[in-house]
């Protein structure tokens, strides 16, 4: 049986005036009798979005007849809106299913040209062109989804994922080299993939410019949770550039006098928040404009060793040195430096003298010996709590010009 034109009538009132009940029936329709509910979209009385929905579910069931329904239903709704990207896009995709490959490639390249600002569209064609030939062509549409919004960027990248797309393919085909894009995809890397990725992704941002400390520090965190530990110092040290001051050449301690506001990392200065003790930099320094400033309240026996940082140091003999100064700093526990194994502190383990009261600028000093077993060093500021009944520390200390240099 086949619709007439009066008997649309009626149906585009109820559409009107039901709304999605309207749209129920006309899938219904669609399900009980295709060719007779294609009369009502013939004479534009049925809802495309319905269409749509019901061409995607026939796409889904993949075989030969549901994929030919979902081609008609997808190819007509372009009858009606020819200039739909999006509609454009879903024959492509379907198309493709079914294995018309060359069809759907015209409805991608179709797809892009109406579209070519869409990210949906964008990837949809991107995909396509991964899985089907034109890997370049395919990474092309990706990556200039990035360039336009940044909500997309994990679904681009998982993309790149799900096709195999090696990160030299990646950078090879117009990856761009704008800060935003470059970091968020490292990032990606250092969460999603090997480090052998993650160090082509950091060499191409560092030939690019694109690196700052924040990037730069969760690099070498990256590094260091991989055991990295050198690799991880010499990236922190390139990062680093004049701001390191002979970092790693003929200096073993980054920021040793608190110049820059230290950066999260495992080679820089972590300051971690402690009741009762107060952690800043302060203008009162021994050299230079900044030095270290605790500062204690009084009213807690305080186990303090929360302001550290890591290096890496050759096998060889060294010297740890820094300047302290004091101000009514009570308890027979004062503050003091302990240079440690990281990983097994009975491989290494050395103190500086404590420093109590109140004192002038004096320097702390202590020499050991690293070991090849070694591999990371723990250089903390400590104080351990007080056994006696006067044990609850207050004053303040200032710390400035800390290094850790090779002897011999």
């Amino acid at each position: 049986m086949r619709f007439s034109i009066r008997s649309a009538v009626p149906i585009l009132s109820v559409l009107t005036i039901a709304g999605a009940a309207g749209q129920l029936t006309v899938f219904s329709r669609l399900q009980k009798d295709f060719e007779s509910s294609q009369s009502l979209c013939h004479w534009y009385v049925c809802d495309d979005a319905t269409v749509v929905t019901y061409a995607y579910d026939q796409q889904l069931k993949g075989d030969h007849p549901s994929l030919s329904t979902a081609i008609r239903l997808l190819q007509d709704t372009l009858v009606r809106d020819p200039a739909s990207a999006l509609r454009w896009a879903d024959l492509g995709d379907a198309l493709a299913d079914a294995g018309s490959i060359d069809k759907a490639r015209l409805c991608f390249d179709r797809a892009v040209s109406l579209g070519y600002t869409s990210a949906r569209i964008l990837i949809s064609a991107g995909d396509f062109y991964l899985r089907y030939g034109d890997r370049s062509r395919g990474i092309g549409y990706l990556t200039r989804t990035l360039t336009l919004t940044s909500e997309r960027n994990e679904s681009v990248f998982s993309y790149f994922t799900a096709r195999n797309t090696s990160v030299d393919e990646v950078l090879a085909n117009g990856f761009p080299a704008e800060p935003r894009t470059a970091q968020a995809y490292l990032r990606h890397l250092m969460t999603e993939s090997t480090p052998s990725d993650a160090r082509k992704g950091w060499k191409w941002m560092v030939a690019q410019h694109l690196v700052d400390e924040a990037l730069a520090g969760d690099y070498v965190n990256f590094l260091v949770r991989q055991n990295l530990y050198p690799e991880a110092a010499d990236a922190w040290a390139s990062a680093a550039g004049e701001r390191g001051e002979g970092y790693r050449a003929s200096q073993f301690v980054y920021n040793g006098s608190f110049e820059q506001a230290p950066v999260a990392t495992a080679f820089d200065w972590n300051i971690l928040p402690v009741s009762h003790v107060a952690v800043a930099r302060d203008s009162k320094a021994h050299s230079g404009q900044f030095s270290l400033h605790l500062r204690f309240d009084g009213t807690e026996n305080t186990d303090f060793a929360h302001v550290f940082q890591k290096t890496v140091l050759r096998p060889g003999r060294y010297r740890f040195q820094a300047y302290v100064r004091s101000a009514d700093l009570t308890t027979d526990q004062g503050v003091y430096f302990r240079i440690a194994d990281a990983e097994d502190p009975r491989r290494l383990s050395v103190e500086t003298d404590q420093t109590r009261g109140t004192t002038d600028w004096h320097m702390i000093t202590a020499t050991f010996v690293a070991t090849p077993a070694t591999r990371l060093v723990l250089v903390r500021i400590q104080r351990r709590p007080a056994w006696k009944f006067d044990n609850q520390i207050k004053g303040d200390v200032w710390i400035d010009q800390v290094s850790l240099t090779p002897l011999g």
